[in-house]
C-alpha cells in the first residue's frame, strides 16, 4: 500500500480526536448569526434567537464568530471567541 493512501486515513482520525462539544447562550435581545471558523473542515452557520442556548460541534482549535444584524449598520461582527472556551464539560451522565 502506497503511504499517499494512508496519509487522508492519519488526517481524518487526528480531527475526529480533536473535535469538541461546545455551547453557546445568546444572552441578549438580539438575533445573532454564529459561524465557526478554522483550518478545518467543521463549518457552522446558524441563527442563534435571544436567550437560545445551542450545542455545536467543532475542533478545538476553531473559533466562533458572532453577528449581529442592524438595519443601520448592516452585519457587524459582535465577538469572536475559541471554542475551547465553550467547551461543554460533563458533570456525571450515563455510563
Amino acid at each position: 500500500m502506497a503511504s499517499s493512501e494512508t496519509a487522508p486515513l492519519s488526517v481524518v482520525t487526528s480531527s475526529v480526536v480533536n473535535r469538541i462539544l461546545c455551547y453557546y447562550t445568546n444572552s441578549t435581545n438580539q438575533l445573532q448569526i454564529a459561524k465557526t471558523s478554522g483550518s478545518s473542515g467543521l463549518k457552522l452557520e446558524r441563527v442563534v434567537f435571544p436567550k437560545q442556548r445551542i450545542l455545536f460541534e467543532a475542533l478545538s482549535d476553531a473559533w466562533i464568530e458572532i453577528y449581529i444584524y442592524s438595519e443601520l449598520d448592516g452585519v457587524t461582527l459582535l465577538n469572536t471567541i475559541p471554542c475551547q472556551t465553550l467547551h461543554a464539560q460533563s458533570k456525571g451522565g450515563c455510563d
